[in-house]
C-alpha cells in the first residue's frame, strides 16, 4: 500500500528565479526529450493534469505556473508581459538543466510560447496551441484598454462572466468547479496585468512565420480560420475536437493525449 501511495503521490514543486520572484513548477517523467505546458490567463499548471501521466511515461514534463499565477510570485502589472512570460519560461528550463523543449500553450499560454519561439527559437522543438489566443492586429486593437474593466468588485463579476461563457455547459462539472475555483482566485494584478500583456499591439502587429513543427488542436466551435494560424505557423498540423468548450485538453483529456502524442512522436 506504502508502495501505491508512493507511486500515485504528485511530483513536488519546484522553483526558479525570474526577476527576484520564485516560478514554480513540477517536473515529471525522465524522458530524453521535453516538453514543457504552459497554462492561460488566470490559471495554473494543474489545468495540464490530465495530460501529465500519459506524457511523463515518455517524456519529461515541465508543467509551469507563470508569474503572478498559481504559487509563483506576482510581479507588477506591467511586467505581465508575453515576452517575460517566455523569459521566465527560459529560467525554469534553466532551473532544470533543459536545453530544447516542445512548448505546449493552452489560450494565453498560446502567445507566451510563441513568443519563446521567437526569443529563444535555438531552444525550441515544437509548439502546441491548445485552443490558443491569436489575434489579428485589427481585433487586438479593438481591445485596447479592455483590461481595465477587471479591476474591483464589479471587475470580479465580469471575470466569472467571462469564464463562465468558456466552459463547456454540461457534463463536467467538476472540471467546471476547478476553473472557476482557480481562475477567480488569482490576484487582480495578474487578470488585469496579463490581459494587458495579451494585447500589448507589438506582438500581433508582428506577424512573421514561426518555423518549427507546430500542432494546433482547437474546440469545434472556435471562430479562429486555419487558414490565418498556417500563415502564422507553416509547419501547421491542425485538429479539432469536438463537445469541448475553450478548456479541451480537461474535458477530453484521452482525445487531446492521443493528439499530442502523435505529434511528439513525429518529432524524433
Amino acid at each position: 500500500m506504502i508502495r501505491l501511495l508512493l507511486l500515485l503521490a504528485p511530483a513536488l514543486l519546484s522553483a526558479a528565479s525570474f526577476e527576484g520572484l520564485e516560478v514554480f513548477y513540477r517536473a515529471s517523467g525522465e524522458g530524453e526529450r521535453t516538453v514543457v505546458l504552459i497554462h492561460g490567463w488566470t490559471c495554473d499548471h494543474t489545468f495540464w493534469d490530465a495530460q501529465v501521466p500519459a506524457l511523463s511515461k515518455i517524456y519529461r514534463v515541465l508543467a509551469i505556473d507563470l508569474p503572478g499565477h498559481g504559487r509563483s510570485g506576482v510581479p507588477p502589472e506591467a511586467s505581465m508581459t508575453m515576452d517575460n512570460f517566455a523569459r521566465a519560461i527560459a529560467a525554469v528550463m534553466d532551473e532544470a538543466k533543459v536545453e530544447r523543449a516542445t512548448l505546449a500553450g493552452h489560450s494565453m499560454g498560446t502567445p507566451v510560447v510563441r513568443q519563446f519561439a521567437r526569443l529563444f527559437p535555438q531552444r525550441t522543438e515544437g509548439l502546441i496551441l491548445m485552443d490558443g489566443s491569436i489575434y489579428p492586429p485589427a481585433n487586438a486593437r479593438a481591445a485596447q484598454g479592455r483590461w481595465e474593466g477587471y479591476r474591483g468588485a464589479a471587475g470580479l463579476a465580469i471575470r466569472e462572466r467571462v469564464i463562465r461563457a468558456y466552459l463547456k455547459p454540461a457534463g463536467a462539472g467538476a472540471v467546471n468547479a476547478q476553473i472557476l475555483r482557480v481562475m477567480l482566485a488569482a490576484p487582480e494584478a495578474t487578470a488585469v496585468g496579463a490581459i494587458r500583456g495579451l494585447y500589448e499591439m507589438r506582438i500581433w502587429n508582428d506577424q512573421s512565420p514561426v518555423r518549427v513543427p507546430t500542432l494546433a488542436i482547437y474546440q469545434a466551435s472556435s471562430s479562429l480560420a486555419p487558414g490565418y494560424l498556417r500563415q502564422l505557423f507553416p509547419l501547421l498540423e491542425y485538429h479539432r475536437v469536438p463537445g469541448t468548450g475553450h478548456f479541451l485538453m480537461m474535458e477530453k483529456p484521452e482525445e487531446v493525449n492521443r493528439l499530442m502524442l502523435d505529434f511528439l512522436r513525429k518529432q524524433k
